[in-house]
């Protein structure tokens, strides 16, 4: 198998349609395979599913789960299934525009061994199909990343097609929900990154029912601050004292947002998981600073 497609779904029967003829109309000189991994929806979503493993018996495969597992265990339990060469990622609720999109990325993969990964463009649009003002792909991640250039930078999931690198996801993916964030630091590590610019946008959709679209902020920040840790941990000394300052400033913006969210209990949370972020770093003098704040709170109205 050259290319296995990761399809998360979770009540996705408004959506799906387009994503899986999205995947199975891709014009390939080579064999994909389409994973889709409903985590026990509520709604139609499965017999949607259904009526596509139908049609398309070699293609569409995958599993509803007996019980919701989650997006971190379900990707889990779907990339465990994957047998491509290369693997590409579209959610139930997402879709591609571009026929020759697979086809692209690819070929690209296929003669430059020094690239582990490539991506594209992504448009954003509500659930009544009009499009989103979102800063989610500045114009600054629209370019060429160098090896462990992405630990920190964020690529949109249905654009990426990657080197299937890992026979088992490392331990951390049991620990996070920005898996897609957490994906990238592993692979950055394995190499180069290709933007392709001729390539038709992939639809990301906001829309109610979205697992992370809904969250507020703050929750939000909860999720992106432990990823980041997680990241770092991971890391060797060389590359943690090249993001040391990266991760800093995402620790003080968290901070910075609960003041403006009236937060407290989460500005108390920030602040705790900074310091001990600094600890685990060994910059002792900037734990310091973030304890005497934590102090300064605390004790002085």
């Amino acid at each position: 198998m050259k290319v296995s497609v990761i399809m998360l779904a979770y009540n996705h029967e408004k959506f799906i349609k387009d994503a899986i003829e999205g995947v199975v109309l891709q014009k390939t000189n080579f064999d994909i395979e389409l994973i889709i991994a409903n985590d026990h929806s509520k709604d139609q979503t499965e017999q949607v599913i259904e009526q596509y493993r139908m049609k398309y018996p070699v293609i569409v495969k995958g599993f509803c789960n007996e019980k919701n597992l989650g997006p971190r265990f379900n990707f889990i339990k779907a990339y465990s299934q994957a047998t491509g060469k290369y693997i590409a990622m579209c959610e139930g609720d997402d879709y591609w525009t571009d026929l020759n999109k697979l086809q692209q990325q690819v070929d690209f993969l296929e003669t430059n061994i020094d690239y582990v990964l490539s991506f594209h463009d992504i448009k954003i649009l509500d659930e009544n199909g009009t499009p989103k003002d979102d800063n989610r792909q500045p114009t600054s991640n629209k370019r060429n990343f160098d090896q462990n250039e992405l630990l920190g930078v964020y690529l949109p999931t249905p654009t990426l097609v990657y080197r299937n690198v890992f026979k088992d996801l490392p331990g951390a993916f049991k620990k996070s929900d920005n898996g897609d964030s957490l994906l990238l630091s592993f692979l950055t590590q394995k190499g180069k990154s290709k933007y392709h610019s001729e390539i038709k946008e992939a639809i990301v959709r906001v829309h109610a029912g979205g697992l992370w679209s809904t969250r507020e902020l703050p929750e939000k920040w909860s999720k992106i601050l432990h990823t980041r840790f997680l990241i770092f941990k991971s890391l060797n000394r060389k590359l943690r004292n090249e993001v040391f300052d990266q991760y800093v400033n995402t620790y003080e913006m968290a901070a910075v947002d609960a003041v403006s969210f009236d937060s407290p209990g989460y500005w108390y949370r920030y602040n705790y998981n900074y310091l001990k972020f600094c600890l685990f770093a060994g910059h002792y003098g900037k734990a310091w600073l973030v304890f005497r704040r934590i102090l300064k709170k605390l004790f002085i109205k």
